[in-house]
């Protein structure tokens, strides 16, 4: 999941400002009503994180070496063939 969000992250990032999907980003949420509780986790958050746990920055995802930053080794697929 977090190499999935990383790469599409990267996608929407190197789209030029004016692309609808970027124009969501600048959406302004400041006058909804929260429920009482703990504030849901937002995308943006979520990534952050993921970017945190992995070393990387939001500027390298103009560098051609993203995909390989973001992979992730599959723990289940130990390199043995049948």
């Amino acid at each position: 999941m977090r190499e999935a969000r990383l790469r599409w992250f990267g996608h929407v990032q190197r789209r030029p400002l004016e692309a609808p999907v970027r124009r969501c980003e600048s959406l302004v949420t400041r006058h909804v009503k929260r429920g009482r509780g703990r504030p849901i986790k937002t995308w943006n958050e979520t990534v952050r994180k993921d970017m945190m746990y992995l070393g990387i920055s939001e500027i390298m995802t103009k560098a051609t070496q993203w995909r390989q930053r973001i992979h992730i080794v599959d723990p289940t697929n130990s390199g043995i063939k049948a």
